[in-house]
């Protein structure tokens, strides 16, 4: 079949239908049907707080270090010894 000389035309890329068709408003993105009130956004977030932070004395060396934790200036826990820590120069 011999091509159609004139009347062919190639569609557009589709980046120039995206473009065209952001112009004429045809693609939204989703938004909520109601706000969302202060309180039920807090409420939600409830658990996003930042605590303190537990310590405990060392036994040994009287420190504060976590616990369950192996106590970073003497290396004891639960009472022996884990780890050699170095002496550090003053």
């Amino acid at each position: 079949m011999p091509a159609r000389a004139g009347n062919h035309k190639d569609p557009p890329p589709l980046f120039e239908q995206i473009q065209i068709n952001i112009g004429r408003n045809e693609i939204m993105a989703p938004l909520p049907k109601r706000k969302i009130s202060r309180g039920r956004r807090d409420r939600r977030r409830s658990h996003l707080a930042i605590g303190k932070v537990h310590l405990v004395t060392c036994p040994q060396c009287h420190h504060k270090h976590l616990p369950h934790h192996v106590c970073p200036y003497c290396g004891y826990y639960a009472g022996r010894e884990v780890i050699q820590v170095e002496e550090k120069e003053k």
